[in-house]
């Protein structure tokens, strides 16, 4: 899914430029001095904003690079940063556990209600932001996606021209559901940048910016990209191979030590657990701008759902408690790696 290091990211200096952001004196988070970056039409009234406004105004769980208000509604926000302080250098990336699809955009569907909620079934990373949350407990930061994948995926390529998984309708907006039926409408371009601009940058540059914050504290960051996939292939695959695995790690050459990747396949067949790395997707997150820096390493976890689901009901299966364990256990062991390293 992701054989390149990940998804275009615009340079922070020209990002903050474009936007005539400020720095925050509290906690030196990017703010915008007129308004909201996540609702670029000016729906915040410009009361709510100033270049140094207070963070009594400010969500905590919000509280990232952009300046969001607890009175926003949930379609503004493209995120969620965890707010707990970071302790071990480990930043979870969490970007496919939801299926809210804003009805700002129904009319761009070619799906009934119906259809999208089964497509949704099929797609979702599900219950990855519980499997997920012990990132937090063990001193770490997750950064979760409040929006479906449906609406656009943020681990694509800003550009079609630059993303593989774009020749089969599923680039950064999706056009093909993963049947490769029509999804969606065909997009104005002034359509395509609102969503880019709502829900992908200000995503991208959160995670840059909380990356590169760990950096400074702590010298190094493992970034655990966070993923589930169906127990049976979907024709939008890459690889069609029907053997599954229980647990994927996707590595890369430059940002994957080969110690941990061995450690984890130990610790995941020691449970009696098929593993395999790269296959059936392959790869894992890391900021563009931070690709190639030797003080980030990144790996993807992938966890098939017949571990923890029953994919025709979407509900928990009675080994969601086990599986947890299982992530536990596997992200005690990254947040111990990265602590030693």
């Amino acid at each position: 899914m992701k054989a390149r290091p990940g998804p275009y990211q615009i340079a922070q200096e020209e990002y903050l430029e474009e936007f005539s952001l400020a720095q925050c004196e509290t906690c030196a988070h990017y703010q915008s001095q007129d308004r909201c970056l996540a609702f670029p039409e000016g729906g915040i009234p410009a009361s709510f904003m100033s270049n140094r406004i207070s963070h009594d105004f400010v969500h905590p769980a919000q509280c990232g690079d952009f300046l969001y208000t607890c009175n926003m509604p949930q379609d503004v926000f493209p995120y969620t940063l965890s707010s707990s302080e970071v302790t071990v250098p480990l930043f979870g990336n969490i970007p496919h556990s939801s299926d809210f699809f804003p009805s700002t955009y129904y009319s761009q569907l070619v799906l009934t209600g119906e259809e999208l909620a089964n497509e949704h079934r099929l797609i979702v990373d599900w219950f990855t932001d519980e499997l997920f949350a012990p990132i937090e407990s063990l001193g770490g930061r997750w950064l979760r996606a409040n929006f479906s994948r449906l609406l656009l995926d943020t681990e694509r390529y800003e550009s079609d021209e630059d993303e593989p998984m774009a020749a089969r309708g599923v680039g950064v907006i999706y056009e093909k559901t993963c049947h490769q039926e029509p999804l969606r409408r065909k997009l104005s371009e002034e359509e395509r940048e609102k969503l880019l601009r709502t829900y992908y940058r200000p995503y991208h540059q959160a995670m840059l910016v909380g990356v590169e914050a760990i950096l400074e504290a702590f010298g190094q960051c493992l970034i655990v990209d966070c993923h589930s996939f169906p127990e049976h292939v979907l024709p939008y695959e890459p690889s069609q191979t029907l053997s599954r695995p229980d647990i994927c790690l996707g590595t890369l050459q430059e940002h994957t030590p080969r110690e941990l990747v061995d450690e984890v396949a130990s610790l995941v067949e020691g449970r009696g657990l098929t593993f395999s790395e790269n296959e059936p997707f392959a790869g894992s997150m890391v900021p563009l701008k931070l690709y190639g820096d030797t003080r980030v390493s990144s790996v993807m976890i992938e966890l098939n759902r017949k571990l923890y689901m029953d994919e025709s009901t979407g509900e928990q299966s009675s080994n969601f408690r086990q599986t947890q364990d299982l992530v536990a256990e596997m992200l005690s062991l990254l947040s111990q790696y990265v602590q030693h390293a």
